[in-house]
């Protein structure tokens, strides 16, 4: 039993410290700025970051571009996914987007590329012939 609480402990104990870390790089990154951050990190950990959120970067110099880029397209579709549909609807429409459907993620994504939608129009369902096979 006593493996049990000292096992629970530990682990309790290496979450806080994961959130202290968390709150500490956070700190730093916001008082040196995201680029700065990013630069001053090897090589080796932008590629693994490239690859956790599945980009495709040739060239190393381009690693911290398509990082923020990337960070900041997620943080779009975060914020505006925080919406209701009718709000959504509302503002693609304030900004000139004419959006035929009231589904949030295809408003989140007119609003995040600015474009336009119109719904594909349905066929209508073939009609069955009279002739018995």
């Amino acid at each position: 039993m006593g493996e049990i609480i000292v096992k629970i402990k530990n682990e309790e104990r290496i979450q806080a410290i994961k959130r202290v870390l968390e709150k500490r790089v956070k700190e730093y990154c916001d008082e040196i700025g995201q680029e700065t951050f990013l630069n001053s990190l090897p090589s080796a950990i932008k590629k693994e970051i490239i690859q956790t959120l599945d980009l495709e970067v040739d060239e190393p110099k381009g690693y911290t571009a398509a990082i923020l880029e990337e960070a900041e397209s997620i943080g779009q579709e975060y914020f505006f996914s925080t919406f209701s549909t009718e709000k959504l609807a509302k503002f693609a429409l304030s900004c000139g987007l004419d959006v035929d459907s009231l589904s949030q993620n295809v408003l989140v994504e007119c609003l995040m590329n600015l474009q336009s939608y119109k719904a594909p129009k349905k066929k209508p369902a073939p009609k069955p012939s009279k002739k018995k096979a």
